[in-house]
């Protein structure tokens, strides 16, 4: 099967994998269907001060909660500088 867009990225390629199933990481003896998407990805760039105040944060954080709210997301990930932040919380006002 050729790799594209649409296909699962399970290493290496089991026969579950085969069959459009990944391990369950919540029970490791069972398995789920992989969920096939197709990922966008945003880059932004800013500098040093604009980063680092505190309204800008806010604003940022803001941003990615409603941006996985109203797109149905499980997880935004949002990487500044070489750490990666993880959002899973939606909710609005929640601390990212």
């Amino acid at each position: 099967m050729p790799w594209g867009p649409s296909t699962p990225t399970t290493f290496p390629r089991s026969l579950f994998a085969k069959l459009g199933l990944v391990k369950n990481s919540t029970q490791p003896t069972s398995y789920l269907p992989v969920v096939r998407d197709e990922p966008v990805v945003v880059h932004c760039y800013t500098t040093s001060v604009d980063i680092e105040d505190a309204r800008n944060l806010a604003a940022l954080g803001e941003f990615c909660r409603r941006l996985g709210r109203e797109t149905r997301q499980g997880e935004v990930g949002l990487v500044v500088g070489d750490e990666y932040f993880a959002i899973r919380d939606f909710r609005e006002g929640a601390s990212t």
